[in-house]
């Protein structure tokens, strides 16, 4: 069993990726609308968005088993509400991110749809066609060098979204196994208790059937065997 708490692990992780989202944000919001590359990194942003909520989420339904037996995961109430006001915090400034890209794609349809009617209603000359064809083909090669480029990129935040993922699920196994620990530990004290009781009861017994002296001298032995039984149940 990990000698750190799964919920930092899981943490680190989380703002590893936020962080990678945050640069990838900034560099979207400097391309020009339309340019092909700030396409690609937004359809991007997109997929990691959502698969850093999911994982959030995951986070926060731990805390919240957690927060159910505070004192079974030995957590104090103020720990626990550091760990939801921190779900909180991501989650919101995950969403900040979705909306933006959301609002962004807004625009461009509603930029998209008056230029087709613009263009509906007008005529292109030879030149402009041209032009434009010409464009388009310079796109289309800077394209495909950018989603070379974007495709390592995504390899690698998809790997490290996976390896969240699969940290993430430990955390349940965690808490089930602290769970069993207790409950075994529980039982070997009720045993304990049952044992040292019944002594109890056959030391009063002898007691009563011995003289003073005989009482002394059977106090002390049992005295010293009952220390010797709590030594061994409590190690």
């Amino acid at each position: 069993m990990s000698s750190r708490d799964p919920f930092f692990i899981v943490r680190d992780e989380i703002e590893s990726l936020y962080s990678q989202i945050e640069r990838s944000y900034e560099k979207w919001d400097r391309l020009p609308e339309g340019n092909a590359e700030r396409v690609m990194l937004g359809r991007e942003l997109e997929s990691s968005c959502e698969s850093l909520s999911w994982q959030v989420d995951e986070m926060d339904r731990a805390v919240s088993m957690a927060e159910k037996e505070p004192g079974r995961f030995k957590l104090s109430r103020e720990e626990i509400g550091s760990r939801k006001d921190w779900a909180s915090k991501m989650r919101s400034n995950i969403s900040k991110v979705t909306l933006s890209l959301e609002a962004a794609k807004g625009q461009a349809a509603r930029a998209a749809h008056a230029s087709l009617t613009g263009t509906a209603s007008s005529k292109l000359d030879g030149a402009l066609i041209k032009e434009n064809d010409d464009f388009i083909a310079s796109q289309q090669d800077n394209q495909q060098l950018l989603l070379r480029q974007q495709d390592e990129s995504l390899d690698q935040l998809s790997g490290a979204v996976t390896r969240l993922g699969q940290v993430g699920l430990t955390i349940g196994e965690e808490l089930q196994t602290q769970a069993d620990l207790l409950e075994e530990m529980e039982y070997e004290v009720d045993e304990t208790q049952s044992r040292l009781k019944a002594a109890r009861r056959k030391l009063e017994k002898v007691i009563k059937k011995s003289g003073t002296k005989g009482q002394c001298t059977i106090i002390f032995v049992l005295t010293f065997l009952l220390v010797i039984l709590c030594v061994i149940a409590f190690n």
